[in-house]
């Protein structure tokens, strides 16, 4: 039901990330379903959803490649449950996807169409169009990041610099991922695809983007577009990134959070401020996200840092 085997191209393993939510799930298993590339494996991550969605997808979809991780690990440790699997099962390329997406039935062909083209590019993504507008671009593949003030930019258009790609639609080549490694786990959401993004640029992989791609993307559907608790995971993720790609922080971690801080006290947002301070410190701490006690395959420290074979 999930596989449509052509062996004469790249093997490709198509992941949307489940939590809570297995309706837009469900759409978007519909969508890789009808694609017309011929060589495609549905694999769903559930991160312990604690709803029915585990139940009312398999009801849905008989036979469906479900990978249920019993925790809630955010997006890194959550999708590389399902990376392990595929360099276990020597797949080409995997595809990571957010679940409140819908892909176009030719998304997945122009995605390999334009990795195909150079051994040297190691992820692709897409220009990425919101699924309530009919022209609306939300992000050109993925955007620039501002270092001195710890701040990422969209890019909308072609032709701008482009520093990382988003994961929200990731296909990244099997042999890049053997090289550079896993997602760095210790980001539970936001900024591990820049952390990425960046790992495979000084690897030497290229980053592209494949602009006749087809999908729409709801947005937040895990914690709405604004909100307080995001706040929060943004400040913990930045920090994280920044102490760990740059030698000495402090300037651009004071910049970065100070401006957000003030940010939230010039609008009188206190539960955002609240929320930005406590999440920033919290980007000086282990995670919490990840189980108390690992189970195989999970590496307390960050799994982005090592050798994903090992």
């Amino acid at each position: 039901m999930t596989d449509t085997g052509n062996s004469n191209v790249p093997r490709v393993i198509a992941q949307p990330l489940n939590w809570n939510a297995w309706e837009e799930t469900a759409d978007c298993i519909r969508s890789l379903l009808a694609q017309d590339y011929p060589n495609l494996h549905v694999r769903v991550i559930d991160n312990g959803s604690d709803d029915d969605s585990v139940t009312r997808l398999r009801a849905g979809f008989p036979g469906l490649d479900l990978v249920e991780n019993g925790w809630d690990l955010g997006y890194a440790a959550g999708q590389n449950a399902g990376i392990r699997r595929a360099l276990e099962e020597n797949a080409d390329y995997v595809l990571l996807l957010n679940n409140d997406l819908k892909l176009e039935p030719d998304a997945v062909s122009e995605m390999v169409a334009v990795a195909e083209r150079s051994p040297a590019v190691g992820a692709v993504s897409v220009v990425m169009r919101y699924r309530e507008a009919a022209d609306g671009i939300q992000f050109w593949g993925g955007g620039r990041l501002i270092w001195w003030r710890g701040k990422l930019i969209n890019c909308h258009r072609p032709g701008e610099r482009l520093d990382y790609l988003s994961a929200a639609c990731l296909l990244l080549r099997i042999k890049a991922v053997r090289e550079i490694g896993l997602f760095d786990e210790r980001f539970f959401l936001y900024w591990e695809d820049v952390d990425y993004s960046v790992r495979l640029s000084r690897g030497g992989w290229r980053l592209a983007v494949a602009d006749r791609a087809g999908v729409r993307h709801r947005g937040s559907a895990s914690y709405g577009n604004r909100s307080a608790a995001r706040d929060g995971f943004i400040a913990e993720s930045t920090v994280r990134f920044l102490r760990k790609h740059l030698r000495f922080p402090w300037p651009e971690i004071v910049i970065s959070i100070g401006l957000r801080l003030g940010l939230r006290l010039a609008h009188g947002d206190r539960d955002y401020f609240i929320s930005t301070w406590r999440g920033a410190r919290a980007g000086f701490k282990p995670p919490t996200h990840l189980p108390p006690r690992p189970g195989p395959g999970f590496r307390e420290r960050g799994a982005g840092d090592g050798n994903p074979a090992s």
